[in-house]
């Protein structure tokens, strides 16, 4: 050890776990927690997208949508749908929809667009997000952050002005 004198004993502690590394310096052992890895990084984005959002749609109906992936399919079917509606004149609320919540809405087909728009928006959001922080650009020159599953990190509906 730097600083003492040869045949100095000291007493090292206990080694709490593999992720830490003994510094002389303070006789201590220091965290060094793996790199966070791309796959936990999928992990985090898709977590956050099946948990879904809150969107205001116009005539300010709030709506909570889960992002899983059959919500996707349902949701691109319906708006394939109210796209043939609008295009036909139609502007009742015709088309039902079933929230997170767990309740009914009546959409019209106007509606039913942009509640699959805003959600498309958000979901790529995430998706850039993860890719910013694997790939080391934007905000994430440094690569992934340690505490990347921070809401920080992770926009709202709101952050992207939806």
């Amino acid at each position: 050890m730097a600083g003492l004198p040869a045949g100095t004993v000291t007493d090292v502690p206990l080694k709490p776990g593999d992720d830490y590394d003994y510094d002389p310096d303070s006789n201590a052992w220091v965290h060094n927690p793996p790199p966070v890895s791309d796959d936990q990084v999928n992990t985090e984005r898709q977590r956050r997208i099946d948990l879904g959002a809150e969107f205001t749609l116009s005539g300010s109906m709030v709506i909570a949508i889960t992002g899983r992936q059959q919500d996707q399919t349902v949701l691109l079917g319906s708006s394939i749908a109210a796209q043939s509606l609008a295009t036909g004149g139609e502007t009742n609320p015709v088309m039902v929809y079933r929230d997170r919540d767990n309740q009914i809405r009546n959409l019209t087909p106007l509606q039913m667009i942009e509640l699959y728009t805003k959600g498309l928006t958000w979901i790529t959001a995430i998706m850039q997000v993860s890719w910013a922080m694997k790939d080391g650009t934007g905000a994430y020159t440094s690569g992934i952050p340690s505490d990347y599953t921070d809401d920080s990190h992770w926009p709202t509906p709101t952050d992207i002005g939806l």
